[in-house]
């Protein structure tokens, strides 16, 4: 029962996660400028976490560099400052490599 109960916590967490990231995305698409930052539309993501994948979809934008070159950035990602490993959240990284060394020094 307390696992049944764990991985239904988790995954309305989730749940939850992906929908404060859809609302805050959308927010971020309003009040951007809407000269410097053109939307290019949806892209989709994955995030591993400790509670499970959170998958969500993120805007990117167009912009011009000072240099006067194309550039593309999501500014959900540069708002939230996502750490990110690759697809793996900061949190989850951080886990993995404690138990790395946990392991390590049992050698």
């Amino acid at each position: 029962m307390e696992e049944s109960i764990y991985k239904f916590v988790c995954r309305q967490t989730c749940e939850m996660i992906e929908e404060i990231l859809k609302k805050l995305d959308y927010k971020l698409m309003e009040e951007r400028d809407k000269k410097k930052y053109r939307n290019k539309g949806l892209k989709k993501a994955t995030i591993k976490t400790i509670m499970g994948e959170i998958e969500y979809e993120r805007r990117i934008y167009e912009y011009e560099s000072e240099e006067g070159k194309k550039g593309y950035k999501y500014l959900l990602d540069e708002y939230l400052k996502m750490d990110k490993v690759g697809h793996i959240s900061t949190n989850l990284a951080e886990k993995i490599v404690d138990v790395a060394a946990k392991k390590q020094q049992k050698k």
